[in-house]
C-alpha cells in the first residue's frame, strides 16, 4: 500500500474522483492544479466551494496562491506585504490584519493523490530528519586515482557504530 492510502482500493479511490472532479477527473494532479493556476483569488475560492476534492487542490499553497500573492502584493521591484502563516491568507486577507488562529485543516478520509500527499508531506516533515549527524570535510585534492581517494577518504564515509559504509561502498576497477 501507498502511504497515505491506508484503507482505500483503487475503485473507491477512482470513485471518489469521479465524483468530485467531474470532467476534470480524466486529468492527472498535475493537470489539474495547472488548470487552478489559471484562475484569479475569487475564481480559486470559488473552486474550491465545489467539493472537498477540488477544496484540496485549491489549498495548494505554494504552487496556487503564492503567485497571485506576490502579484497582488508586488508593487515596482518590491512586495509591500506581511506574511500571515500561509499565502492564501496573505493573498486575501488585508495588509494590516493581524491573524492569531491557526488554519483549519479539513480532513477527507476517501480520496489519494501522491502529489498532494508527497506536497503535504515535504511541507508538514522536520528538516532535522535530513540532517546528517556529523559532516565530515574533505581537502580539496585534485588528480587523485579512484584507490588514492578510497584508502585516503573512504573512513570518513563510515558508519562509527558499525563500520559500514553509508550511503554506498567505493570499489576500485
Amino acid at each position: 500500500r501507498r502511504m497515505g492510502s491506508e484503507g482505500l482500493s483503487k475503485q473507491q479511490i477512482k470513485a471518489k474522483r469521479l465524483s468530485s472532479l467531474g470532467s476534470f477527473h480524466v486529468l492527472d494532479d498535475d493537470d489539474v492544479l495547472e488548470v487552478l493556476e489559471w484562475l484569479d483569488a475569487k475564481s480559486l475560492l470559488q473552486m474550491s466551494l465545489v467539493s472537498h476534492v477540488f477544496h484540496l487542490f485549491a489549498e495548494e499553497d505554494d504552487q496556487l496562491w503564492k503567485p497571485l500573492c506576490v502579484r497582488q502584493w508586488t508593487k515596482g521591484k518590491f512586495a509591500d506585504f506581511t506574511f500571515k502563516g500561509s499565502w492564501k491568507r496573505t493573498c486575501l486577507l488585508p495588509k494590516d490584519k493581524k491573524v492569531d488562529r491557526p488554519i483549519p485543516r479539513l480532513k477527507i478520509s476517501d480520496f489519494y493523490s501522491p502529489l498532494l500527499y508527497t506536497r503535504w508531506y515535504r511541507r508538514n516533515t522536520p528538516i532535522e530528519w535530513f540532517k546528517p549527524s556529523e559532516i565530515a570535510q574533505v581537502d580539496k585534492r585534485s588528480k587523485l586515482s579512484l584507490q588514492q581517494f578510497i584508502d585516503e577518504y573512504e573512513h570518513i564515509c563510515s558508519d562509527p557504530k558499525d563500520g559500514e559504509l553509508y550511503p554506498f561502498r567505493m570499489k576500485a576497477r
